[in-house]
């Protein structure tokens, strides 16, 4: 692999050695100090959960289904679980049988009763293997930043870019699933590219690796995969100089990289609970918060769209409309969307659908099918919402974004599309199934920061060019010199 990353990418190329050791160098050192800005806070979103379920698996061997969820009577299994995915409790697990530190937390913070108020927050290890896959996720960023402008300039400006979100710092000091979606993510996408500009077929089977670890990671990655193997077909089916032979064998390379990192777990669950896949019940945990949202009126849909800005969305609704009109997009409003599809509606939904068995068809069937047009079309509300990551950050690289996607289609500059296309994909995925927090699409920190990095580095090309023609310039250029 690496030497052929070396012949095609460096071609002996002392100076690319350079500049990426500085990069690695660089990436660590702003994601430790960012690091340091953070305080490690083990109870927030799901990290419970996750803490629980390792601290089992750490002890017993068994992967449980953690305290978030809810026990069910009629389940047979008491122990052994599959409703999340089993990566990252099981990279806690491991950490907690090197670190005494980091298992004494977790062990305080499972025991304990919210609010664990008397439990430390030292993520021993951990802090320092996430600060590592922050760093990573940094490092492909400039990597996928050279690789597709070719530019060095445009590499660099686009790990600046990415440092000044800080979101991947700031996860460092989370228990969250995030901090391994953001690596694996990065690195599938690269592989693709790479596989696209180069003509190569073994990064296809990298790709499939890459994305069955984010499928393990997160189980709804595991809809990128289909939207990427039907893709890869399709595109492979129209190699006009290709023969047969490698237009099949690009989509199965890829199928044959995924299937055999989810393979084990799946069969696992299929011997275990009788159900051959990565999950089960976490697909209508989800889908139910998303299907309260359907009972939005036209006029919130509208106001929808104000009230979701960043940061100053809320405020601006509240000076511009009546309170009804957006007070039950409010998380914490009892009576808001949220909370109804987290209580009343699911409560509701599995009463009718005869139990939890039924409760996923029951929702697709009269949640989504029977109005299809109508969460079609709060889809794009709630997308609308969840993509504006690190808010105004993302407010500006979005707009920036938009401008050279265009001029990427008109050009056939294909890398910088295909390398884009899979988290825009995922943004509408989690608008149709999720609540789309913003989270969800940090996934996007890569091609926007890409993309304006592109636009500054011809932009300063651009003024170069001009500015070269004026002896004042010139003079200025050779004083620097």
């Amino acid at each position: 692999m690496f030497s052929l990353f070396y012949n095609n990418i460096i071609n002996n190329n002392t100076k690319f050695l350079l500049q990426l050791s500085l990069a690695v160098i660089l990436a660590v050192f702003a994601i430790y100090v960012q690091a340091q800005k953070e305080t490690p806070n083990a109870r927030i979103g799901e990290g419970c959960a996750y803490m629980s379920i390792a601290k089992t698996l750490a002890d017993n061997g068994i992967f449980t289904n953690g305290t978030m969820v809810k026990k069910d009577t009629s389940d047979k299994h008491d122990n052994a679980g599959m409703f999340f995915a089993p990566l990252y409790p099981a990279l806690l697990s491991v950490i907690m049988k090197f670190d005494k530190t980091f298992y004494d937390t977790v062990s305080c913070h499972v025991t304990a009763k919210n609010p664990a108020t008397n439990c430390a927050h030292d993520f021993g290890i951990l802090g320092y293997v996430q600060i590592a896959l922050a760093s990573l996720s940094t490092l492909l960023i400039w990597l996928a930043g050279f690789m597709i402008t070719k530019r060095y300039s445009a590499a660099w400006l686009a790990m600046g870019i990415s440092l000044l979100a800080e979101a991947y710092a700031y996860y460092t000091a989370q228990i969250m699933t995030e901090n391994l979606v953001f690596p694996l993510f990065s690195a599938t996408c690269l592989f693709i590219v790479f596989a696209w500009k180069y003509k190569k077929t073994w990064p296809w089977f990298l790709a499939g690796i890459s994305l069955g670890l984010l499928a393990l990671t997160r189980p709804s990655f595991v809809y990128l995969f289909y939207f990427g193997i039907i893709t890869v077909s399709f595109l492979s089916g129209f190699q006009n100089t290709a023969s047969f032979r490698k237009k099949l064998g690009l989509p199965l390379l890829f199928l044959i990289g995924y299937a055999g990192i989810v393979t084990p777990w799946i069969i696992r669950n299929g011997q275990t609970f009788g159900q051959y896949s990565i999950s089960k019940g976490y697909a209508p945990f989800i889908l139910v918060q998303r299907i309260a949202y359907n009972d939005m009126s036209w006029k919130e849909w509208a106001v929808s769209f104000v009230y979701g800005l960043p940061d100053f969305g809320d405020s601006l609704a509240e000076d511009l409309f009546n309170k009804k009109d957006y007070e039950r997009f409010d998380y914490s409003n009892p009576e808001g969307f949220y909370l109804i599809g987290n209580s009343v509606l699911r409560e509701k939904t599995e009463k009718a659908a005869g139990g939890r068995e039924n409760h996923l068809a029951y929702l697709v069937k009269h949640g989504i099918l029977e109005n299809p047009f109508k969460h079609t079309i709060v889809t794009l509300s709630l997308a609308w919402r969840g993509m504006w990551v690190s808010q105004y950050w993302g407010l500006v690289t979005i707009l920036l974004f938009s401008g050279v996607f265009i001029y990427a289609l008109r050009r056939k500059w294909w890398e910088f599309v295909i390398f884009s296309v899979p988290p825009w994909f995922m943004l509408g995925f989690h608008a149709f199934t999720s609540v789309n927090v913003v989270r969800y699409n940090l996934i996007l920190i890569p091609c926007l920061s890409i993309s304006a990095a592109f636009l500054f580095s011809v932009g300063f090309l651009a003024i170069h060019k001009y500015l070269v023609k004026f002896d004042f310039y010139r003079k200025i250029l050779c004083l620097s010199q």
